[in-house]
């Protein structure tokens, strides 16, 4: 077994998932949530309880913080694309350490997001879907006055932006209610898809930044609390960070929100040692790393939701 000199998985921070460490062969995610089925009492047989005495209670139900256990998965990589100037190069492991979990993160958030869209008590998919051909069936927005003069006409593309961010914001505002920690804080899509909708994010003007404009903002005033951020991060709309990925299914958008602290929702466990430094194990021709992502929560679908883009085809 060895670690990572200076590869520390706080290094890989980024706005969609939280990275935890954990042992080599099992995980342990401690949280609180008290949204369980109190009809059946229905527990998934990898969750536990724990009260404030350490001691294991599993039939005892109410405000209590829960485990999820389970396993790590295994990913080995040939050394003879590691080698660089005669030693392992860290930063590709990172790389294909990441990129391996960024695939399995949005196989499993879409899944998510699609599970809430059939939820027992979900609106309809009319409310949130981003439907462009009924958008513009309804024709021009216009600004009024007190006097309902019009003193503004929008162009068609301004027009149907400005009725699709609403759809967005709205599902943002049902992650909040159904998840009950807060609204969805960004949008995973791939390049097709976020090449279609650029012209109406780029009409919306006021509330759409590219990632050159929001970095010369940050670096002018050193704001302190900036969000980490991501290498497919390209935009923010509203309070929505921008993801692009392709590993995202054409014309669906997940919409998602990160927890943190609260850790509902989808974590990854990365095998580390005390001080967060990567382990690995070293072999003659191969290394081998230990992970996982997991949906964390009762009910973890109510932290994304997948959006559906219909294209208008004229």
């Amino acid at each position: 077994m060895k670690y990572m000199d200076k590869i520390n998985i706080k290094n890989s921070e980024n706005i969609l998932f939280d990275i935890y460490p954990s042992d080599k062969e099992t995980y342990e995610i401690k949280y609180d949530d008290f949204n369980y089925d109190q009809e059946t009492k229905d527990i998934p047989d990898n969750v536990i309880v724990r009260i404030s005495d350490g001691k294991t209670y599993p039939d005892v139900i109410g405000p209590l913080s829960w485990t999820k256990i389970g396993d790590m998965k295994s990913l080995v990589i040939d050394k003879s694309i590691l080698i660089k100037d005669g030693e392992l190069d860290y930063q590709t492991i990172i790389d294909l350490l990441m990129e391996t979990i960024e695939i399995d993160f949005i196989k499993k958030a879409e899944e998510l997001g699609e599970l809430n869209r059939i939820g027992k008590y979900t609106p309809s998919s009319e409310k949130f879907d981003l439907n462009v051909p009924e958008a513009k069936k309804k024709g021009i927005v216009c600004r009024y006055d007190e006097n309902h003069v019009i003193i503004k006409e929008f162009n068609e593309i301004e027009s149907i932006a400005r009725r699709l961010l609403p759809q967005m914001i709205r599902c943002g505002s049902w992650i909040a209610t159904n998840g009950r920690i807060g609204p969805g804080n960004y949008l995973i899509m791939n390049k097709t898809t976020h090449e279609y909708l650029l012209p109406y994010f780029q009409n919306l003007d006021s509330t759409y930044y590219k990632k050159e404009q929001f970095e010369e903002y940050y670096n002018s005033c050193k704001y302190p609390h900036r969000d980490p951020e991501s290498k497919n991060l390209v935009a923010k709309l509203s309070s929505f960070n921008i993801v692009v990925n392709d590993n995202v299914s054409d014309d669906k958008i997940i919409e998602g929100r990160k927890n943190g602290e609260y850790k509902i929702g989808i974590d990854a466990v990365v095998w580390c040692n005390d001080d967060g430094n990567i382990l690995y194990e070293d072999r003659e021709n191969e290394i081998e790393l230990k992970y996982n992502v997991v949906d964390v929560g009762f009910f973890p679908q109510n932290q994304f939701y997948t959006i559906h883009l219909i294209r208008d085809k004229n």
